[in-house]
């Protein structure tokens, strides 16, 4: 997977979680299973966990994330921690497998699916589509 893609899987799996990541660190997690999968909380942490350890190593990036908590939803701040992620992985040579594992451990995978043939159905667990394309051979 190239940096530009597991910048943008990781700031997309980790935005859902940031608005509860404060109140599971204060230990008020009780409500959280209303509003948020206990996966998608624990994914969140992990990466949280992973980008603030290595935040240290690329100036402003500290405080984008915590803009980034405080906003999850505001797409430019999420652009920026795209941005910034995708400086760090590409600074660092063993950054990007890293990351990639972390986000493969977690289950936050990218699955791939081609398909030839009138009239098949692909079809598999937790598929979420970015780009859907069709090509009709007439």
């Amino acid at each position: 997977m190239d940096i530009k893609d597991l910048a943008t899987l990781t700031v997309a799996s980790l935005a859902p979680a940031l608005p509860y990541l404060a109140d599971v660190a204060k230990g008020a997690a009780g409500a959280l299973g209303k509003q948020i999968t206990e996966a998608t909380l624990a994914r969140g942490q992990k990466i949280w966990e992973w980008l603030t350890k290595q935040a240290p190593a690329l100036p402003g990036l500290p405080e984008t994330l915590e803009k980034l908590r405080a906003s999850p939803d505001d797409a430019d701040i999420q652009g920026s921690v795209r941005l910034q992620l995708r400086e760090l992985l590409a600074k660092d040579p063993a950054a990007p497998a890293a990351l990639q594992t972390l986000l493969q451990e977690i289950g936050v995978m990218q699955t791939s699916i081609q398909q030839s043939g009138q009239g098949n159905i692909a079809a598999a667990r937790d598929i979420t589509v970015d780009k859907l394309t069709q090509n009709f051979n007439k």
